[in-house]
């Protein structure tokens, strides 16, 4: 969580900023909180990192350093699963409210919808990214929506492999928010992404990494 996101926090006075495991600071705000955050991110120009965070990427974090350095650079992080939610009670830090992160991404498209942003969806299966953009205009017309699917990115031994031109392709579209979904689970690939990238995109505001939500919103997973 980085020192605009604390500030924020203060600022509002919100009862419960954070609980703590393995050194990574998990928001603990109401979906209203997060609301109204996310809602002020998108009209201060403050560059916003988001992972959600599921109890497979904790404990991956856990055991591998890299993975948790990774996390500590995002601005937030959302705990998206049950588990993490019972940890916060049962460790005496008080009550961690789920946010799945589907349901935050359709939210984030909703306050983009009033605000009118250009919104990117980046991955998915094949053509889930095309379809769940047609999906989304649907819901939220005064969205922007654009897609790039049907890309290999891996990253191994320390290095990306994708298309020498994404990053271009990415500006040319100047979006300013950024659902990168390179698979969940105890897989950060797309918060890896998102940390060394998200800063080379001059006009981006936000940039969360969503997993599998892009395929839900298309069909391809119920």
């Amino acid at each position: 969580m980085n020192m605009w996101t604390k500030r924020y926090i203060l600022k509002y006075g919100m009862r419960n900023m954070t609980v703590n495991f393995f050194g990574l600071e998990i928001a603990a705000m109401s979906r209203q909180e997060f609301f109204v955050f996310i809602k002020d991110t998108l009209t201060s120009g403050n560059r916003t990192t988001i992972a959600t965070i599921n109890p497979e990427m904790l404990l991956a974090a856990k055991k591998d350093r890299t993975i948790r350095r990774v996390l500590s650079t995002m601005s937030v992080l959302i705990p998206d699963g049950i588990g993490i939610t019972l940890m916060s009670f049962f460790t005496g830090q008080g009550i961690c409210p789920r946010y799945p992160g589907v349901d935050f991404f359709i939210e984030l498209c909703g306050l983009a919808n009033e605000t009118k942003e250009t919104v990117l969806l980046l991955g998915g299966w094949g053509k889930d990214a095309e379809t769940a953009c047609k999906v989304l205009k649907k819901v939220f017309p005064n969205v922007n929506f654009k897609a790039i699917g049907e890309i290999e990115i891996r990253y191994e031994n320390g290095e990306w492999h994708q298309p020498i031109d994404l990053l271009e392709n990415i500006r040319s579209q100047s979006p300013t928010i950024i659902a990168v979904a390179l698979g969940g689970g105890n897989n950060d690939r797309q918060e890896r992404w998102v940390a060394e990238f998200a800063n080379k995109i001059p006009s981006l505001k936000v940039a969360v990494g969503v997993g599998g939500a892009i395929d839900m919103i298309s069909g391809k997973i119920p």
